[in-house]
């Protein structure tokens, strides 16, 4: 598969939540065991970073015996965490320090490559030392520490039948403390939840409270293509464009509304010494944005879907606006990015649609007709009116055409080698004829008697570049 690609998992999970009604009581005794998880997690993640900055040959134990849990978790600890949450704990500590680990090595090769880039040797073993040393000292503050959710299995956590109930037909039966009975909270099942169920469940907490996410193996889903490639254009004054039209035109203006109100909340909490979380008003106001923008995400891409088509192109994600907030715009860029990632990933995993990533260079310069390019094209934010064919239409349409037309291959490749690309496509059609020093009279070869005079300070770059050539 190209590189810019997303595959496709060999077994696809999705995570379901189990909508449960448990009381405050509950939640305190799950509160309970998952603080003494989150102080085991910490010693775990801790002596499994020191290890391996010792000696990377001990980092291999995934594997934990119970002599090495005693060396590594304190007595008290040991002596209310069960055996099977005390494994579960550092299996997970050591998928974490793991994947940070992964990540250092993907650094370290950068950084050698950019070494010899710039100083056309290879780096000696000091000045290797001295880059292990850099990234794992930039490294080290970003492995959490803190325990966000609990992987538990069915030794740990399990669904069982509620026979004496009128109310629901399920118990959620959590593993307690040592010397404490387990927990049981109930539960409505469903058909849509319970269907290729895994051996594991997520316990996750938000907030105050606790929610069960269950584990579904994926279905595949027949899918038969009715078009070959869709390109896609995200922008916040239009939300999305593809290739023949506008998606999401109202969602900025929506989003205004929501801005100014934000902004005004949080400037009278600030009057009255609160920070926003503190605040009931602020924090629903939040959601509300959230659930908002993944209905609209999930909606336009169920239009997409609709079009069924084979591939998927797009750029890569930044989602920001001048006339938004920079909360609002921080809040976007981490929401909505992941959002669309995930609704991405279940048209791979579902219907097998690829997606691909391209370069999105001068995208919104093109003209998707004739190919040439010019920043005086773009004559407002909306409009896009070609200088040499006089092609018009949507800017944003414009560049999601673009954005269809290339490969995944251009990912990696520079602004000036797509520029050069574009202008070699553009000269097979036309021949450019010098009038003076930035002025051109372009002929067009395949439309005769159509001429136009351009001023542009590229082409006389590449003039002088085929000319040597």
């Amino acid at each position: 598969m190209a590189k810019g690609c997303m595959s496709r998992n060999k077994t696809p999970i999705r995570a379901v939540n189990a909508f449960t009604e448990h009381n405050s009581i509950k939640d305190r005794k799950l509160q309970v065991i998952f603080s003494n998880c989150a102080k085991a997690y910490k010693l775990v993640v801790d002596f499994i970073y020191k290890e391996y900055l010792t000696n990377e040959g001990l980092f291999n134990q995934s594997q934990p015996n119970k002599a090495r849990l005693e060396q590594i978790i304190t007595d008290d600890l040991l002596n209310i965490i069960p055996a099977r949450m005390q494994t579960i704990i550092y299996q997970q500590a050591y998928g974490a320090v793991k994947s940070n680990v992964n990540l250092a090595k993907f650094y370290l090769y950068d950084l050698t490559f950019k070494f010899k880039r710039d100083y056309k040797r290879e780096p000696t073993q000091t000045e290797i030392k001295a880059i292990k040393r850099h990234i794992r000292s930039h490294l080290a503050c970003k492995i959490s520490t803190k325990l966000r959710n609990i992987a538990a299995d069915l030794h740990m956590v399990r669904i069982e039948q509620a026979e004496h109930s009128k109310h629901f037909d399920r118990w959620i039966r959590v593993m307690n403390l040592k010397g404490l009975e387990p927990i049981y909270i109930p539960y409505k099942s469903s058909k849509y939840k319970e269907t290729n169920l895994r051996n594991s469940m997520n316990m996750v907490k938000r907030g105050d409270r606790f929610e069960f996410l269950l584990n579904q193996d994926v279905e595949k889903l027949e899918y038969t293509p009715k078009c070959d490639v869709i390109g896609i254009d995200f922008g916040l004054k239009d939300f999305m464009a593809i290739n023949n039209k506008i998606l999401g035109n109202k969602f900025v203006s929506w989003l205004k509304k929501q801005d100014d109100t934000l902004t005004k909340l949080q400037a009278s909490l600030q009057l009255n010494g609160l920070k926003p979380r503190q605040s009931k008003k602020y924090r629903k106001l939040v959601q509300r944005i959230r659930d908002y923008t993944k209905n609209e995400i999930c909606r336009l891409f169920n239009l997409i879907l609709d079009m069924a088509p084979r591939t998927i192109r797009l750029e890569n994600l930044e989602f920001r606006h001048q006339s938004l907030s920079k909360k609002l715009n921080r809040l976007l860029s981490k929401f909505a990015n992941k959002t669309i990632k995930e609704k991405l990933q279940r048209l791979v995993d579902i219907y097998g649609i690829n997606v691909e990533y391209v370069n999105p260079a001068y995208t919104s310069k093109e003209c998707s007709e004739c190919h040439y390019i010019s920043t005086t094209n773009r004559v407002n934010t909306k409009i896009f009116v070609c200088k040499y064919c006089g092609n018009k239409l949507n800017a944003n349409v414009n560049a999601a055409r673009n954005i269809a037309r290339r490969s995944c291959n251009s990912l990696k490749r520079s602004i000036k080698q797509v520029l050069i690309d574009r202008f070699n496509i553009f000269m097979l059609d036309n021949e450019i004829m010098r009038l003076s020093e930035n002025k051109f009279l372009i002929r067009s070869k395949s439309r005769a008697g159509v001429e136009t005079v351009v001023r542009n300070k590229y082409l006389k770059l590449f003039m002088a570049k085929s000319t040597n050539a």
